[in-house]
């Protein structure tokens, strides 16, 4: 199997542990503290593709390179080791004192020693002082290839210019600009070219390997449109029956279809988290009130529409009118829990069939109730902005975010709404239980329809047109 190693190294508390965690998009690996040497062994994080491997390897930061420079060059004066510097090293790792004074350094020393090439993290927002230049004068004698990558460069605090001209002075002129918390879209694929100009040897492999994360990338961003776009056909899709006359009974009736509807969109943005790498409680979004996975702001809350600029429909406001009217009529009372969702009169059907069985219904008394078009937008831009941010956070980013949030294109997506909504087999949410609370009848029929759901290629073809529209309407939006 092919297989590169690379060796990521440097002061302590510069961000080697940030950098792996952002190039291998897994916000959980290793520790990360302000507090100085948080890493005091070396951790490996392998990952394959096909016939080939690329290892990397967090390595503690180095604490005294002035002490150890001036060890290392009493210890060549002793051993008439100027000129070699590979077997300097080796010396040096075989002696007392590298299980002693300087046993950090012999581990980072020890793993350079055994890889294809080194990244030497630096902070930018520190001066230029002589125990960096000690550092990598001690690093250049592994006689590996070293490539310095400039961290916190979008920080105002960074003195990058400084750090280039220190590196052209230990003849170090190849360099990558990459903040590992706000990195730049062309910043990874900048430090794989680079590397292949340090290691042509294994330029065919970081090549394939940059395409593979590209195409991984993009399978992520497909496989996201499509977690989306079978939520939204879920909940087009769900139509509850009831025949209560009792008001009382018919607001829980509401309130129950509501809880589904949250709870199938939380399982949607759980696995959005998953798919992107991300823990539920590693991305605070205060904009949107997104914290700890949870939206905070309810999803049927006006107020939520509101923040989105979403305005109720005049399909889903006729048939939360008409809904509310009948109500009147038979109960004389208004159900105020009902102006969010919107009743099968206000809907459309995309068939005869579906229509005969809906008129069939209602002259045998049940009523509809189903999610209105206005909290399907608010599904579609909640999920859309959520999947955005997902896909360009880095996953060293430890601070809240705030979103923008675009929703001009929202209408686009009223059309599969519509053609979900006349098919309520097609709606995975609720179980024969839940569907019972509503009405017994009917419960077994719509469970075994919604049981078969993944099976009916029509609805299958909806999914992926809209999952398509859903991909195609982020790239615009960049």
């Amino acid at each position: 199997m092919d297989s590169i190693k690379l060796a990521i190294v440097g002061h302590t508390n510069v961000g080697k542990t940030s950098l792996l965690r952002t190039l291998l998009r897994d916000a959980t690996f290793g520790q990360v503290s302000d507090q100085p040497s948080t890493t005091r062994d070396v951790s490996v994080a392998r990952v394959e593709w096909q016939s080939s491997v690329v290892e990397w390897y967090d390595t503690p930061g180095l604490e005294d390179g002035v002490g150890l420079y001036e060890y290392l060059q009493h210890l060549a004066q002793r051993q008439q080791l100027r000129h070699d510097g590979p077997k300097l090293l080796q010396q040096f790792l075989a002696s007392p004192e590298a299980d002693a004074s300087y046993a950090q350094e012999a581990k980072v020393i020890r793993q350079l020693l055994q890889c294809d090439a080194g990244l030497y993290v630096i902070d930018t927002r520190d001066p230029v002082l002589a125990k960096f230049q000690d550092e990598l004068a001690i690093l250049s004698m592994a006689a590996r290839p070293l490539l310095p990558i400039l961290n916190f460069s979008s920080s105002p605090e960074s003195q990058q210019s400084a750090w280039q001209q220190a590196l052209a002075n230990v003849n170090l002129h190849a360099w990558v600009a990459f903040d590992s918390v706000t990195p730049e879209a062309q910043g990874e694929a900048l430090i794989y070219a680079n590397l292949a100009t340090l290691l042509p040897t294994r330029r065919a492999l970081l090549s394939a390997w940059q395409q593979e994360i590209q195409q991984r990338r993009t399978q992520r961003q497909h496989a996201a449109s499509q977690i989306i776009a079978e939520l939204i056909v879920d909940c087009s899709a769900l139509r509850l029956h009831t025949t209560t006359q009792d008001a009382d009974a018919l607001n829980q009736q509401v309130n129950d279809l509501q809880q589904l509807v949250r709870q199938r969109e939380q399982h949607a943005t759980n696995s959005l988290f998953k798919l992107y790498g991300f823990s539920v409680d590693s991305v605070d979004i205060n904009a949107l009130q997104l914290s700890q996975g949870r939206w905070q702001h309810d999803l049927f809350n006006p107020h939520s529409l509101k923040s989105f600029g979403i305005q109720t429909s005049k399909v889903a406001a006729g048939g939360a009118a008409v809904g509310a009217g009948i109500d009147v009529m038979m109960l004389g009372t208004t159900l105020g829990g009902a102006t969010l969702l919107g009743a099968t009169l206000g809907g459309a059907w995309q068939s005869w069939r579906s229509y005969g069985q809906r008129v069939k219904d209602k002259l045998r008394g049940y009523r509809e109730l189903s999610v209105e078009t206005s909290v399907l937008k608010l599904l579609v831009a909640r999920c859309q902005q959520l999947t955005r941010h997902l896909d360009s956070r880095a996953h060293a980013n430890q601070s809240p975010s705030t979103l923008t949030v675009d929703t001009a294109e929202l209408a686009d997506f009223e059309p599969f709404f519509e053609h979900a909504r006349g098919f309520p087999g097609w709606s995975s949410i609720a179980s024969a239980e839940q569907f019972q609370r509503f009405q017994p009848s009917v419960a077994t029929t719509r469970s075994r329809l919604a049981s078969r759901q993944n099976d009916d290629p029509e609805r299958q073809h909806l999914v992926d047109k809209l999952a398509q529209r859903l991909t195609l309407q982020r790239i615009e939006s960049k």
